[in-house]
């Protein structure tokens, strides 16, 4: 087995990765629509201690960090949407510029919404 077979025995979670596709339009605009390029991806998400910043008693922001860990042939780009099943639980996030190693890739993810 290789680094990456043996890391991968730990990706229990799963996620869907979207990317924007430009559509071919006869429009004088350029449109884009949301072209699924991973489902059910195995992989492993690990979160940061959250953000509390902005929250009063009417609004509560949801804003941290995390990352994505996946096979190191899988290719997410920066701006990408993902859609994450963390133990039954899911999550949206949006890409940032990972970093690719012989055994894995490190994606970092943002999580922006409100309560």
């Amino acid at each position: 087995m290789t680094e990456a077979d043996i890391l991968a025995t730990t990706y229990y979670h799963t996620a869907d990765v979207y990317r924007p596709s430009k559509t071919n339009s006869n429009s004088v605009f350029n449109t884009f629509e949301d072209e699924q390029v991973y489902k059910s991806l195995q992989c492993a998400i690990s979160f940061n201690g959250g953000s509390n910043s902005g929250e009063s008693d009417t609004y509560q922001a949801i804003n941290y960090n995390a990352l994505l860990f996946a096979r190191p042939e899988i290719r997410i780009l920066a701006g990408d949407k993902i859609t994450a099943n963390v133990l039954g639980v899911t999550y949206e996030f949006l890409a940032g510029e990972g970093v690719i190693y012989q055994s894995h890739i490190e994606v970092p993810m943002i999580r922006k919404d409100r309560a």
